[in-house]
């Protein structure tokens, strides 16, 4: 298992609790916003955070951050002025190509879209009007055949569109996105347990999605739960080219597997620090307009634990890195001095 040197160096910042969309499988928490002491945080609050962390990158969402449209172009200019790359997540739904030039001037490199339907079951499962389809995909035609700019696409894969993803990808892939990620849905926010994929049905899903894989388009899927030591894992593994035991095809985050806790953290629009945005892993850690973020990230007592304690039989991983038992944040609890297998939670949770 490698040295993990922990450095906080990536921010995610809810901009805003609002959407303008109904997601039927958005992981959104909105017991967070009920408590919220403002709806945005304001620009100083803003350019204090980014001077105390000095983040390689931040990536703006909601919500959709686009409906505080004059605000977010404030934060993007800050962020991008001191030579920090600049992701935005938006669902793109009532994006102009306007806007999208004036998000790229302010400092944008980096769109993260949401594309989990095709157009047959689009108004059902994200909750707005059928119209707002063709603007979707004009948008991601629009922005990946702009130079020196990433359009990547996210699949929020569960057990609605499940039979779809293939053909989600390639009409991705047509529209020529940069990369299309696979994110198997979490019980968080209004997904619910029914929606998740069981290990077998997963590892089958993204071992017929790998066939069609395109070098234009990578696939990167992130928080499989097919992992090295599952009995699933001969689905999705390929040989090492020198003979070792194999590793997973495209299975990965940026450089290495989960980031939540370790070089990650996500700040919402009312102040709190959480770890994991897509996971009900209890209260928040802290909150910046009490607490130092970088003593948050350095002393929470969840956040060293989660950092240092591993299962045993983790410990000669050599996918340890890519793999951070998938979920830790789901397995991490201060009251219990034993810490689970995310699998042994599967195994109780899910229909294999």
């Amino acid at each position: 298992m490698s040295d993990v040197q922990h450095q906080l160096t990536r921010l995610e910042i809810n901009v805003t609790s609002k959407c303008n969309a109904n997601c039927v499988y958005c992981a959104n928490d909105l017991k967070l916003t009920e408590q919220s002491k403002n709806d945005t945080l304001p620009l100083e609050k803003i350019i204090e955070l980014i001077d105390r962390v000095k983040p390689e990158i931040i990536n703006f969402t909601g919500g959709e951050p686009t409906l505080q449209w004059e605000l977010l172009l404030q934060y993007i200019k800050e962020v991008s002025c001191r030579g920090i790359v600049v992701q935005l997540d938006t669902h793109a739904l009532n994006l102009s190509r306007e806007q999208i030039d004036t998000l790229i001037a302010a400092g944008v490199t980096r769109f993260h879209i949401s594309y989990s339907t095709l157009s047959s079951n689009f108004t059902e499962l994200r909750g707005v009007p059928y119209v707002r389809f063709e603007t979707l995909e004009n948008n991601i035609r629009y922005i990946s055949d702009l130079e020196g700019v990433d359009c990547l696409c996210e699949c929020i894969l569960h057990n609605d569109n499940h039979q779809d993803i293939q053909a989600i990808y390639e009409r991705c892939s047509s529209l020529g996105a940069d990369e299309f990620q696979v994110q198997p849905l979490m019980p968080a926010g209004k997904a619910d347990l029914s929606m998740m994929l069981p290990p077998q049905k997963l590892a089958k899903i993204l071992k017929n999605l790998f066939r069609l894989q395109k070098a234009k388009t990578p696939i990167k899927v992130w928080c499989s739960y097919v992992t090295r030591c599952s009995k699933y894992s001969d689905m999705i593994y390929v040989p090492r080219q020198q003979g070792a035991t194999g590793v997973i095809k495209g299975i990965t985050g940026l450089e290495s597997g989960c980031q939540e806790g370790w070089s990650r953290l996500h700040v919402h629009n009312n102040g709190d620090v959480i770890v994991c945005d897509i996971t009900n892993a209890g209260p928040p850690i802290g909150n910046i307009y009490d607490s130092d973020i970088l003593e948050i990230y350095h002393n929470n007592p969840f956040l060293k634990q989660l950092r240092k304690e591993y299962p045993q039989e983790c410990a000669q991983c050599e996918d340890w890195d890519n793999c951070h038992d998938v979920c830790p944040v789901f397995m991490t609890n201060l009251n219990d001095e034993t810490r689970r297998r995310f699998k042994d939670w599967l195994n109780e949770n899910l229909k294999t």
